[in-house]
């Protein structure tokens, strides 16, 4: 089969980027072609559009295709490296690196896609709502929100609590002097003597869905 006989993916989600067309058709003319590209059986690509058009821009011309099911893994295997060669080390860098930088969602074609495919797997709720710009829908009832979160301890351990008037912020000052510690506008309690903050460990939550 010929290159030109591939037909591109008309609702392929990633866009693409300039640098990451760039840095394929560097890898594709330093190193030649690594991985495959992914077609159906009447040659439209599902996957590796971007690098069919990178390398037919190198001059690649002729395509092996290898026929499977998807119950196989189809290896593509390069007789002329090996791993130590500096050749297959930098293929495996710009292979990554394309990758990377070449990926910039569509979208318009993501929420195409949504409407008959499940994208959860692959994106969180909130990503998705990201990337196409919509709203998170509310939640139906916020309390369920909180169910199984382990409850806060209030426990006040003090033993009186006592409201001291001030006439100027002189005084103030005055006071907070002799008992050694800050007073600021923004200060609603104090301690004496002066108690260390609690510290609690870092704690991550999650939520079941």
């Amino acid at each position: 089969m010929k290159l030109s006989d591939l037909k591109q993916d008309s609702k392929n989600a990633n866009k693409g980027t300039p640098r990451g067309r760039k840095v394929l058709a560097s890898s594709l003319e330093q190193y030649g072609a690594g991985r495959s590209v992914l077609i159906d059986r009447d040659g439209n690509l599902i996957a590796g559009n971007k690098t069919a058009q990178q390398a037919a821009n190198a001059g690649i011309e002729d395509v092996i295709v290898v026929q499977t099911d998807g119950t196989q893994l189809v290896a593509v295997q390069r007789t002329d490296l090996s791993i130590d060669d500096p050749k297959a080390l930098g293929l495996a860098v710009a292979d990554n690196r394309s990758s990377e930088v070449g990926l910039q969602w569509d979208a318009d074609v993501l929420k195409e896609l949504s409407v008959d495919l499940d994208l959860q797997p692959y994106f969180t709720e909130a990503e998705l709502a990201d990337l196409t710009g919509t709203a998170l829908p509310d939640p139906d009832d916020a309390e369920n929100e909180w169910d199984g979160m382990p409850e806060a301890d209030n426990e006040d351990d003090a033993k009186r609590h006592l409201t001291i008037h001030f006439l100027t912020e002189q005084d103030v000052q005055d006071f907070a002097n002799l008992i050694q510690q800050s007073i600021t506008d923004k200060t609603k309690y104090i301690w004496y003597p002066l108690q260390k903050p609690l510290v609690l460990k870092t704690t991550k939550y999650v939520i079941n869905e």
